[in-house]
């Protein structure tokens, strides 16, 4: 909501979730190792990814979640997926001025 909408000088109350959603959702399956999610979120410059169980949405794991387990997380990785949010955010606010 902070980067999406308030950002971006909208009103929460009167702004659709369609407006402001993320569209290309990356995943991962519950069974995969911390290692497979960290990479999809370098490759796809996403901070969040979904875990799909059966089709069905089972939970989120997001950058802190890898930050804060006992394994090695680079600052790099955090820097690579951040610039996505830093220009995300850049980019819609040229977009609407």
């Amino acid at each position: 909501i902070v980067v999406r909408v308030c950002a971006l000088g909208l009103k929460p109350h009167k702004t659709r979730t369609s407006e402001v959603m993320t569209r290309d959702v990356v995943g991962c399956r519950p069974g995969d190792d911390l290692k497979r999610a960290q990479e999809l979120m370098v490759k796809f410059r996403k901070s969040r990814i979904v875990v799909w169980e059966e089709g069905k949405l089972a939970g989120v794991i997001s950058l802190a979640d890898i930050a804060t387990r006992d394994q090695p997380f680079t600052a790099e990785t955090l820097r690579e997926v951040a610039a996505r949010e830093v220009l995300d955010v850049y980019g819609h606010l040229t977009a609407h001025h």
